[in-house]
């Protein structure tokens, strides 16, 4: 994203472009190094990822418990924002509710449900802001449209429901990856299903394990490897009834791969020590070039004051030993004269 202002309409959560790369070049530099094969890189990863899944389960337990400390008591909207968001979102949401409360809010038009105000700081907004709301349906809209760009109400959508009596958050202005029910369902957009989905990887590993199981203790008895072959044989007609034709083209060979993978290095790996740099660009170039310079340029004036400094030190020291001679040749001719 490199200009805000043509992005409003696109939900982005108020994050740059370059901050996804940058976090995960931060995450990953403290582990990682360029000497790396292709296995060490692998285990280094997977303890990153379990560091972050350590980290993501105890922001999910601390916000189980809530953030129990309130700006203002026994507000509505924010006691309901409490109940729904994670601690971090709803110290943001608290942070724009506190901000809105500080607004002027005059209404500008009124058409039977459909309001129209004009929100903003009697001081600090030099632009104030248009709110429409529908006092039926409580639908709102800003023209500052942080909504549509991080899926949190901003403070002058908030400054109209506080006026008018709004004690809840709409369930339409609740994005589902902001709440703290987000790690139970799925995600789509800004839709969101409600029921717990597991990741389609996790299941199929999960399952082959097993379905493993239950033919390894099945594999000694007649009854049992019955029972399965026919179960097996319904599940195929339920499952092709659904999706239709069932691959069958998978060997034990895959299905060992996906249980255990082997992971080898690359035929042709860099050697250990070299950098892996990118191109520089010609302007990069000249810029490196002019920096060259520039350093130079500095270490020689730097060497010329020193230089200096030194001359006149020198000169110092010469002149204060020609006055000591000269004050003793001068005690001496007095004490002749005497």
């Amino acid at each position: 994203m490199w200009c805000p202002a043509y992005n409003k309409e696109k939900f982005s959560g108020g994050i740059l472009s370059s901050q996804r790369s940058e976090s995960t070049n931060n995450s990953l530099r403290k582990k990682l190094h360029p000497t790396h094969s292709l296995c060490e890189l692998y285990k280094n990863f997977i303890h990153v990822i379990e560091d972050w899944r350590r980290r993501e389960n105890a922001e999910d337990h601390t916000s189980t418990i809530g953030n129990r400390h309130l700006c203002f008591q026994k507000v509505k909207l924010l006691e309901h924002a409490q109940s729904v968001y994670t601690i971090n979102i709803y110290l943001d949401f608290e942070q724009r509710f506190v901000k809105g409360v500080a607004c002027d809010c005059n209404i500008v038009s009124f058409n039977y449900t459909i309001m129209h105000f004009l929100v903003g700081h009697p001081e600090d907004d030099f632009i104030k802001h248009t709110v429409c709301f529908n006092k039926d349906e409580l639908t709102i809209e800003c023209t500052c449209k942080q909504f549509t760009e991080t899926g949190i109400l901003c403070a002058h959508a908030l400054r109209v429901y506080h006026s008018n009596n709004v004690h809840s958050i709409p369930t339409k202005y609740i994005v589902g990856r902001w709440s703290k029910n987000a790690m139970c369902t799925r995600i789509d957009g800004d839709h969101e299903t409600r029921e717990a989905v597991i990741e389609s990887s996790v299941w199929r590993i999960q399952t082959i394990r097993n379905f493993i199981s239950l033919v390894n203790s099945s594999q000694h008895d007649i009854a049992t490897r019955n029972v399965v072959d026919s179960t097996y044989k319904e599940l195929k007609v339920k499952v092709s009834s659904l999706i239709g034709q069932v691959d069958e083209s998978i060997t034990l060979e895959d299905v060992e791969n996906m249980l255990y993978p082997n992971i080898k290095d690359p035929p042709k790996k860099r050697k250990k020590g070299t950098k892996d740099k990118r191109p520089k660009s010609t302007l990069e170039k000249q810029c490196n070039k002019l920096k060259g310079h520039i350093k130079a340029w500095k270490n020689r004036a730097e060497k010329a004051s020193i230089k200096t400094r030194a001359t006149a030190q020198e000169s110092v020291k010469v002149s204060s030993v020609i006055c000591l001679n000269f004050s003793c040749y001068k005690k001496r001719f007095e004490y002749s004269l005497k």
